[in-house]
């Protein structure tokens, strides 16, 4: 498939131009403050990137080890889409969008247990907002803004007890027995923050009462805020460094434990394609930009959508019109590499998997292939692809769950 000369010229063509678009951009730094220039946060600049065939046509190039995991299958057991992906101690879990249901697999991508507990009756939840693991005792964490509930469940899936959580979050991390680190921007939380109307912070710290202990990022809500798609991609940690990343800004932070403050690491800029949406606009302003992006924004605008760090690289994705693209950014050499919307491994002659995350002991990436996706690259390609895919395209059958990919990286 992706050695025919005509599709290989497409490809080419494609990669550039997404590439050629991007390239083209000025030296403003978009939304960022003066002050955040002062600090120590460090500018990924766009405009300084490396792309081309060497890379999105050569994973070889960039791809130290890839291994491959296809996900076990049972009827108990079926992903439909993978929304989020967290590793830690040699165990899986993936929150599959389509169910509404957390699947847990070993490393070696095992089927151990499922949370799917959604229902009106005790330890059962109404609507799965987001999960997180608490890495002090290893159980996984459910929050349900619509039953202002967190509900816990040990590895195997098995309720443990549940805790009130009167506010709305888009992610939340366990700081430790008694702390919660909360985020969410896009609708009030009235009932933690009635007293400051319509300000509020974004950030904020809970004990283990629901009493803030300390809080940051704070700005003017707006009903507004709701009708733009940024996000943020969810705590994460990097080593010791507790992290999340804010698509307006296009921001990067790490949060002090102690003092519960976000300190910007990385700002990612696109230049003259930044999005001018930013959290300190007037009434009038942010009205008007909401309105740009969905008249001509979307397809004009570049956005920070996710990221995923190991202790050597930072792997970001961002929107370019319709297209997701991929870059890595080595934090050692400070190169850039945008790879566009695919990149092509021809270690074993396939695509690269969609990356998702990164493994437990901070080293390595994490993706997926669709089963379906993994056999028709096989059979449409026109060039033998290596024989450990061969034989993982042969085990599979098309509605399989899809195939854990786990990949480390050169220096670059």
């Amino acid at each position: 498939m992706f050695s025919s000369n005509n599709n290989l010229s497409f490809l080419l063509f494609f990669l550039f131009a997404v590439v050629g678009v991007i390239a083209c951009n000025d030296s403003r730094h978009g939304n960022i403050s003066r002050k955040m220039l002062n600090t120590s946060i460090e500018v990924v600049s766009l405009a300084a990137m490396k792309a081309g065939e060497e890379y999105t046509l050569h994973a070889s190039k960039l791809v130290e080890e890839i291994e491959y995991f296809p996900l076990s299958t049972a009827d108990s057991a079926i992903i439909g889409k993978i929304d989020k992906i967290i590793a830690y101690d040699s165990i899986i879990y993936i929150f599959d969008s389509s169910s509404k249901i957390i699947f847990v697999f070993n490393d070696k991508g095992m089927h151990l247990a499922s949370v799917n507990q959604q229902g009106h009756g005790p330890g059962e939840y109404k609507k799965l907002d987001d999960f997180t693991i608490d890495r002090t005792q290893g159980n996984i964490l459910v929050k349900s803004n619509y039953d202002q509930k967190i509900f816990v469940y040990n590895k195997y899936g098995d309720f443990i007890g549940e805790r009130p959580a009167p506010f709305l979050s888009s992610s939340f991390y366990i700081l430790n027995d008694s702390l919660l680190a909360i985020y969410y921007w896009k609708n009030f939380n009235v009932r933690i923050f009635k007293d400051t109307y319509p300000k509020q912070p974004r950030l904020f710290i809970l004990d283990k009462n629901n009493d803030v202990k300390s809080s940051d990022l704070w700005y003017r809500y707006d009903d507004e805020y709701g009708n733009y798609i940024g996000d943020n991609s969810g705590f994460y940690t990097v080593g010791d460094s507790l992290s999340f990343m804010e698509s307006i800004g296009s921001l990067i932070y790490r949060i002090d434990r102690v003092e519960g403050q976000a300190m910007p690491r990385y700002f990612i800029d696109f230049h003259k394609y930044n999005s001018p949406m930013s959290f300190d606009m007037t009434k009038e302003a942010l009205s008007t930009t909401v309105k740009n992006y969905w008249d001509f924004g979307a397809n004009k605008w570049q956005i920070l959508t996710d990221a995923y760090e190991t202790g050597e690289t930072l792997a970001f994705k961002f929107t370019n019109g319709k297209v997701i693209n991929n870059a890595l950014y080595s934090k050692t050499s400070r190169n850039l590499v945008v790879l566009g919307p695919f990149w092509i491994n021809d270690i074993d002659n396939i695509a690269m998997p969609t990356i998702a995350g990164v493994t437990g002991d901070g080293k390595a990436l994490l993706g997926y292939i669709d089963a379906h996706v993994l056999k028709t690259m096989v059979s449409s390609n026109q060039n033998p692809v290596s024989n450990r895919i061969k034989l993982l395209a042969h085990k599979i059958k098309e509605t399989d769950n899809p195939v854990l990919v786990k990949f480390s990286l050169k220096d670059f």
